[in-house]
């Protein structure tokens, strides 16, 4: 097109040039939409201006290595055929210009070879417009810039309209006017926050691996970002060639734990070492902002469950001591003593014992049965009470028997038992017996119960075929 420029006034007595237009190219009927600047709450006009531009978002942001589109319009108080725009960004090794475009409502059929242009590699973008006939004061759309978050780490931006004749201005047939605009802000927020999913804990059965059964084995998995949640990730339990996945399909949100089971069939041995691993997100679904954290193991010894019986663990749940064979007669027996839990080495304490035989009965065997368990604040595994018992006068040193156990494992972890005396040559009929009980162990307390004084009678005068 052919452009012819003379000089006037406007009325802010800013220079303006008149242009006479001579247009070779095909009219294409273009509908255009005016809007009104409180529509949308665009800028007013200001004072002894004749337009302003602006984008929409005013202000915008997005994460690294993806951009924002921002639409540019312009606000004219004149009548408006043509314009130029240009928008250039404050730092672009933070936010760069990527691409711009123009209305295509705009030049339809004109002469404008270069409407639009980014030099200076995203510093700046350059928008140019022009239509065959002129269009009323109003507002415009006049294209798009594009910016892009071109900074891993957070930073912002001045997205600015460089204002005035040659850089941004519109224009009628008969004059052209240099414009500012509304400036803009663009946010880089840096590389997009990513979940992090570890393993927090492993648990086995509230922390042991039994033996001679199978065990459950639980794992606690916490996502350790604060902002990003975490899609469906499988979480995988090796232990020895055992193993097995278990989908957490929901996901997990920001900063929260899941906690998932598997059950291992393998039967073991008291004194295996073995080694639970579990890995989660194990099939590699989740993009992390730490992937190398996402497995975790513990090693455990297997351990007999003390609570449950001996046969469990394939031992006899009860031993034999004696049997009798058939005879007429019956049994008594006698409770005596409190609970001293904190019984001190030197320390004793005195029991009595009443028992009534039946008149014409024999004793046939007595048995004094002493409770104890170990004093809870000795260091595990713990210590054998070690008792001395005077009954009637005859001292023993050691138990004729001995039953003892422990659960294995975890706190308080200490012995409990119950010893037995052979009393039959002191027990001689009716009558009250004294025990007196000594903690003989230099070093070690220990915690005493009750006792019983437990006596089998008999008729010497009857057989065993004379029971009823």
């Amino acid at each position: 097109m052919n452009i012819e420029k003379s000089k006037s006034k406007s009325k802010s007595g800013k220079s303006k040039k008149a242009i006479g237009i001579t247009m070779a190219a095909v009219m294409v009927t273009t509908i255009f939409v005016i809007f009104t600047p409180a529509a949308f709450g665009q800028p007013s006009v200001p004072p002894g201006e004749e337009g302003i531009y602006y984008m929409v978002p005013q202000n915008s942001s997005a994460t690294y290595g993806n951009t924002q589109t921002m639409d540019v319009w312009v606000n004219s108080s004149m009548t408006i055929r043509s314009g130029t725009v240009t928008i250039e960004t404050s730092d672009k090794t933070c936010g760069n210009i990527t691409d711009a475009g123009w209305d295509h409502t705009w030049n339809s059929g004109s002469a404008i070879t270069n409407p639009i242009d980014i030099p200076v590699v995203g510093k700046r973008a350059v928008l140019g417009f022009s239509d065959p006939s002129e269009h009323p004061p109003g507002i415009y759309h006049i294209g798009n810039i594009t910016v892009h978050c071109n900074s891993t780490t957070c930073c912002d931006v001045n997205l600015s309209f460089i204002p005035g004749m040659g850089d941004s201005s519109i224009a009628n047939s008969t004059a052209e006017d240099g414009v500012g605009g509304q400036n803009g802000t663009f946010e880089c927020l840096g590389a997009a926050a990513e979940p992090d999913l570890l393993v927090e804990s492993i648990t086995p059965n509230g922390g042991e691996m039994f033996a001679n059964e199978s065990n459950n084995i639980s794992a606690t998995i916490k996502n350790n970002n604060s902002t990003a949640d975490a899609g469906a990730f499988n979480v995988s339990f090796e232990v020895g060639t055992f193993s097995k996945q278990v989908s957490v399909a929901a996901g997990l949100p920001a900063d929260e734990n899941v906690t998932v089971s598997v059950t291992n069939p393998t039967i073991r041995t008291a004194g295996d070492s073995v080694t639970i691993n579990v890995t989660a997100d194990f099939n590699g679904g989740v993009n992390e902002s730490d992937e190398s954290n996402n497995a975790s193991n513990i090693t455990k010894t297997v351990v007999n469950n003390g609570y449950k019986n001996k046969s469990f663990m394939g031992m006899d749940s009860l031993e034999l001591f004696e049997h009798d064979e058939e005879m007429y007669g019956g049994i008594t027996y006698n409770v005596s003593g409190t609970k001293d839990w904190n019984f001190e080495p030197g320390e004793n304490h005195t029991r009595i014992h009443h028992i009534d035989i039946p008149a014409g009965m024999e004793v046939k065997k007595a048995r004094l049965y002493m409770y104890w368990y170990d004093y809870w604040y000795n260091t595990p595994p713990g210590c054998l009470a070690n008792l001395s018992v005077d009954f009637n006068g005859t001292t023993f040193i050691a138990p004729d028997a001995a039953y003892t156990d422990q659960k294995g494992f975890g706190d308080y972890n200490t012995p409990k038992g119950t010893y037995m005396y052979n009393v039959t040559s002191q027990v001689t009929g009716t009558g009250n017996y004294t025990v007196i009980i000594e903690n003989i162990d230099p070093t070690n307390n220990t915690a005493i119960l009750g006792e019983m004084l437990y006596v089998v009678y008999e008729d010497p005068s009857q057989g065993s075929g004379n029971m009823t």
